[in-house]
């Protein structure tokens, strides 16, 4: 029956020191059924087909072996949205959803046509997100990850219309002939770890990508390229949103203040209370 090998798995799930290993087992015994957590009550007194053990066992030992749940179940809860993962992407973070709140403060009110430009897209959570509530924006998706790319590609089909997807390093990505193009706003959650914070990474954490994680210069080489190169793809008061680092926000805004191309600089803090996003508007 359903109801002892659901709790086989949850205490299973506890020894391994999972954090929700109730809800974890939940969710993969849905994934198993294809049905709705309220279903599994419903369910409790039935068995499963041997087809269906057999699934929910692997699904239960990919777990045990701490490959993350977004990966297992194959997409993450983002904002609003359903984010589709897989192992070619970083799995979204609640954090994350403070830049999408940033952009929204200030342009959720505005009617205008807006051309967005996000790097380093990886899933297009942030885009995704940001497309739900815009719906008179227009958006460029690019990242070095042709895989990347495609599974962000599936994350935007809802607003496919009015998005491009380039696949290249940063504004290299961007055509600029005759003329770079220019936007009202440019996003990214660039990698921003170090090779040091990477080696400590709990186990889990190493199956999402490196190069998504991963940046030379102590982490801070990818966010300095885009503080110092956005100016030229940006309108005149057009607005950086960039998420960084927990330990990162006074050289961050060091770094946008010395290029000079900046009016105003900002870093705001998460839910967390960590300085999380800088928000910088050109002359």
């Amino acid at each position: 029956m359903i109801f002892p090998l659901l709790q086989n798995a949850v205490e299973q799930l506890q020894a391994a020191h999972k954090d929700t290993p109730r809800l974890e087992a939940e969710l993969l015994l849905c994934a198993t059924l294809n049905c709705s957590r309220s279903d599994i009550i419903l369910k409790k007194n039935e068995s499963l087909s041997e087809g269906e053990e057999k699934n929910f066992q692997q699904l239960l030992q990919r777990r045990l072996a701490s490959e993350p749940m977004a990966y297992i179940l194959g997409y993450k809860d983002f904002w609003t949205r359903r984010i589709k993962v897989t192992p070619d992407v970083l799995i979204p973070r609640p954090e994350t959803e403070h830049l999408v709140e940033a952009v929204l403060e200030k342009f959720s009110s505005d009617t205008n046509p807006l051309q967005l430009l996000d790097l380093c897209t990886g899933s297009g959570c942030i885009p995704a997100a940001l497309a739900s509530e815009l719906p008179h924006a227009q958006f460029t998706l690019t990242d070095i990850s042709k895989k990347a790319l495609d599974v962000a590609k599936e994350n935007m089909l809802f607003a496919q219309a009015r998005t491009q997807f380039l696949c290249g390093n940063l504004f290299e990505a961007l055509p600029h002939c005759p003329i770079a193009p220019l936007y009202n706003v440019i996003t990214a959650n660039p990698p921003y770890g170090s090779e040091t914070d990477y080696e400590n990474l709990e186990k889990e954490l190493k199956h999402e990508p490196k190069n998504a994680i991963v940046a030379g210069n102590n982490g801070l080489a990818i966010a300095e390229q885009i503080i110092k190169t956005a100016p030229k793809f940006l309108v005149s008061r057009g607005f950086l949103f960039l998420e960084m680092g927990y330990d990162q926000a006074l050289v961050i805004s060091h770094i946008a203040e010395k290029s000079n191309c900046y009016r105003e600089i900002l870093i705001q803090k998460d839910l967390a209370g960590i300085y999380r996003t800088l928000i910088a508007q050109t002359d």
